[in-house]
């Protein structure tokens, strides 16, 4: 299970992402880049970052759906 402070930087993440990259990038593209964002904030040991991607993978539909829900912007998270 994710903590409390886990989950916030990753919906943190989500919100900061450009709608074209949540909506364009491939499944795996985009759960490396929302990990690696969310690793880069959260200090997480092994298990935490496993289970962080999990998480991600497995709410993929519910962050792009979100995303296609919400009006374009310019991402801060571009690389």
């Amino acid at each position: 299970m994710l903590s409390p402070p886990c989950l916030k930087a990753l919906w943190h993440v989500v919100d900061i992402t450009s709608t074209g990259d949540l909506l364009t990038l491939d499944d795996h593209k985009l759960t490396d880049r929302l990990h690696q964002k969310v690793v880069e904030q959260q200090a997480l040991d092994r298990k935490e970052r496993a289970t962080l991607r999990e998480y991600i993978r497995t709410h993929l539909l519910l962050i792009r759906d979100l995303a296609d829900d919400r009006p374009s912007r310019t991402g801060l998270l571009n690389t």
